[in-house]
């Protein structure tokens, strides 16, 4: 099972968490990136899923932290379930 923090402050990180525990994900989410630090000092993560503020785009950006390396794709924020989970089972 692979374990996702969302790093988000603006509301969308619940009904992602939903969505991602319904589909065998371990979901952390965290609302300040000082939070995301210390609870990934506690917790292993393989993802971490982060909604930057970008004026042109609405999109989630994922991180692996075991590599310190930023995935060069994004996913829309609107994505429907299939390609979110698509999207993240792929990393």
């Amino acid at each position: 099972m692979k374990s996702v923090m969302i790093v988000d402050d603006r509301g969308i990180a619940n009904i992602i968490k939903n969505i991602l525990e319904k589909n065998n994900f371990d979901v952390t989410v965290a609302s300040t990136s000082k939070e995301a630090i210390e609870l990934m000092e506690r917790k292993k993560i393989d993802i971490l899923l982060i909604h930057p503020k970008l004026p042109d785009e609405d999109v989630l950006v994922p991180v692996i932290p075991d590599q310190g390396e930023m995935i060069e794709k994004t996913i829309p924020v609107n994505c429907n379930e299939k390609d979110l989970v698509n999207f993240l089972s792929s990393l």
